[in-house]
């Protein structure tokens, strides 16, 4: 079999209607990264939240609202240091810790990028795997769902993402509040070291 005819039957296969499974759409107002980077005043965060108020964006969140996605990006890092180097960086974590943090706590299997990102997208799978060895965790991976339009900007301050349904039922805001503290502990008890 050549390489295009079976490109085409893995692209028909996963998209054939039994194979979809419903998602469950998170905007995520990227407001801690941007405001601990310094690369972005308040008051461009606040334009952020009322446009993703006006548009069909899913559950919208501030990060803020999430702490242990900080403490995981900043776990990332750190797993990354070089003790060798002395003094730590000015910035610690970055873009790809990120990414693998959000992913891994808000349970994402697909994220919006852009080509440009593509690179990015690639690191974060990387820490993911790496971080579900060190844990012993099932292997995750991202899927890209890529954003075409042209008025994207390179630093954009919301991450658009896709994962399982919430529980029937389920406060939609309590529930990712309480789904991110759980994986967050159950990792942390994963790669305490044990006696």
């Amino acid at each position: 079999m050549d390489e295009l005819t079976g490109d085409r039957l893995v692209a028909s296969d996963s998209t054939h209607p039994d194979h979809v499974p419903a998602l469950w759409a998170v905007t995520l107002v990227t407001d801690v990264q941007a405001l601990s980077a310094g690369s972005r005043p308040y008051a461009q965060v606040a334009p952020q939240i009322t446009r993703l108020r006006h548009m069909e964006a899913g559950q919208a969140v501030l990060e803020s609202a999430l702490p242990e996605i900080r403490c995981l990006a900043t776990l990332l890092a750190a797993g990354r240091r070089d003790a060798r180097a002395g003094r730590s960086p000015d910035h610690f974590t970055d873009d790809a810790d990120w990414l693998a943090a959000r992913a891994y706590l808000l349970g994402l299997t697909h994220v919006e990028v852009t080509l440009g990102q593509m690179g990015l997208l690639d690191q974060a799978n990387r820490r993911l795997r790496e971080l579900g060895r060190r844990a012993g965790l099932a292997r995750q991976t991202l899927l890209p769902v890529l954003c075409a339009a042209c008025d994207t900007p390179a630093q954009p301050m919301a991450l658009r993402g896709w994962g399982p349904l919430p529980p029937a039922g389920a406060s939609q805001g309590g529930w990712l509040r309480q789904r991110c503290r759980e994986r967050l502990a159950a990792l942390l008890s994963a790669l305490a070291p044990r006696p």
